[in-house]
């Protein structure tokens, strides 16, 4: 098969490993790049790159009329473009849809894997939809921690299941295992770079021109996040008193927030239109993210909001107390949603399929889709049911640049990872085989 990759920084690294494994399998790879030093060294060892040129001149053609996410959604949502100049964020995206669709109907791509983070997967993603090409992101599973599973498109709410069985007794040992012992997401311990390291690695990269690449934030920015951090106001331990529904902030800047969060990008307008919605005899628990920072303002901000209480607890146990739980995409509604308990979501994600986890189309529905939540009813074997599903159709490894997961780039965790995406092109191969069959026998 021919298959191209979309480059993202250093989440590249891994994608060039099982690049090389699927090559030793006779298959044709190619890279979509976006121009950094970085991404090139790490990509010397390929041919078929299609490296972006910004300055080049593009055309939006029939884009949006296949793609999920707008143009102006595409720069809304992309940490970079969204502080450009209009006019100068429309031409870079005009130039990738030009630049992208020409490579990849050239090459006649089969398959593409890639995050969606920038705006050029993004496009990349809308493109494969207009030319009926898979698009396909890995992703953590959340819960089990150490598994990923591969979702087509831009959203993570439809897991690609190469295997039909589902195997039961994993799916009763992770329920049991999660209900007695709780989870920790390993995103939540990621390596941390130093704030000296950090500065002078960026400092670098900007002394020698490394600034072509669209995905590299303005010096003054990084610094000002990086000093943010350092000198973000500490929270106290807190629990909050009475009758609650908890809403945990989420980490930004992150794609669940970017992209998935649609029109809910903005936390605090989020915390008070969700605040608004919610009965009288409730407080709205409001746990700021641990790997966020906050400015003073930000809590000063929070306060402000009639309901809204900061607590800083654990955040199981803010859970298992609550009445339900709202957040745009939080991992706490895929908790409480294992543990049986009310949650509402605002946008599309695999864990809906619990009873207990509701999808809400806007603040305005708020109120209802919490008492249908509440009113939900679930059964363990339902539960176990769902994890069994998820189970058979993720996959053991970390599919993360080494910022994320230390050891992604461990021998051990390349061959778990490597074998994954082996088996699902093996299974567009032969999907792809036996269209072409039918067409062939069609012809004759």
């Amino acid at each position: 098969m021919r298959i191209a990759f979309t480059g993202n920084h250093r989440r590249t690294l891994i994608f060039a490993e099982i690049a090389k494994h699927l090559t030793a399998l006779g298959h044709e790879v190619f890279w979509i790049a976006t121009g950094s030093h970085e991404m090139s060294a790490i990509l010397a060892p390929f041919q078929n790159i299609l490296t972006i040129d910004k300055t080049a001149k593009g055309s939006l053609d029939s884009f949006e009329k296949y793609s999920h996410i707008t143009v102006n959604g595409i720069i809304a949502s992309d940490r970079i473009l969204q502080k450009m100049p209009y006019e100068k964020s429309v031409r870079y995206v005009s130039a990738c849809c030009t630049q992208i669709k020409t490579f990849l109907a050239d090459n006649n791509i089969d398959l593409v894997f890639g995050e969606v983070t920038w705006a050029h997967e993004m496009v990349t993603a809308g493109l494969c939809r207009q030319l009926d090409i898979p698009f396909l992101s890995p992703v953590n599973v959340r819960y089990p921690s150490d598994r990923f599973a591969f979702f087509e498109g831009v959203f993570q709410q439809n897991i690609i299941a190469v295997s039909k069985e589902i195997n039961l007794s994993e799916g009763i040992k992770l329920y049991d295992r999660f209900i007695n012992y709780g989870a920790m997401p390993f995103y939540m311990q990621q390596v941390r770079k130093p704030l000296a390291k950090k500065v002078v690695y960026h400092i670098k990269r900007y002394m020698t021109g490394d600034t072509e690449d669209m995905t590299v934030p303005s010096m003054h920015r990084l610094i000002s996040k990086s000093l943010r951090k350092f000198f973000s106001p500490k929270m106290p331990e807190s629990k909050p008193s009475g009758r609650y529904i908890y809403l945990p902030l989420q980490c930004t800047p992150e794609s669940s927030i970017d992209i998935q969060a649609g029109y809910y990008m903005d936390q605090l307008n989020f915390v008070k239109g969700v605040a608004r919605s919610i009965p009288a005899d409730f407080k709205l628990a409001v746990k700021p993210h641990p790997l966020n920072s906050y400015s003073r303002r930000f809590y000063r901000e929070l306060s402000k909001i009639p309901s809204v209480e900061i607590a800083n607890a654990q955040s199981i146990r803010l859970i298992e107390y609550a009445a339900a739980v709202v957040s745009i995409s939080s991992t706490a509604c895929y908790e409480a949603g294992l543990c049986g308990i009310p949650a509402v979501v605002f946008c599309d994600t695999f864990y809906t399929d619990l009873p207990t986890v509701k999808r809400c189309g806007s603040i305005e529905k708020l109120r209802g889709t919490i008492t249908d939540a509440i009113d939900a009813y679930t059964e363990e074997n339902v539960v176990k049911t769902f994890l069994a599903r998820l189970y058979s159709s993720s996959y053991e490894g970390f599919c993360e640049s080494p910022d994320v997961y230390a050891d992604a780039l461990s021998s051990s965790n390349i061959y778990k990872v490597s074998k994954a995406f082996e088996e699902v092109v093996s299974f567009y191969s032969s999907s792809k085989s036996a269209t072409d069959d039918s067409i062939c026998s069609k012809l004759i």
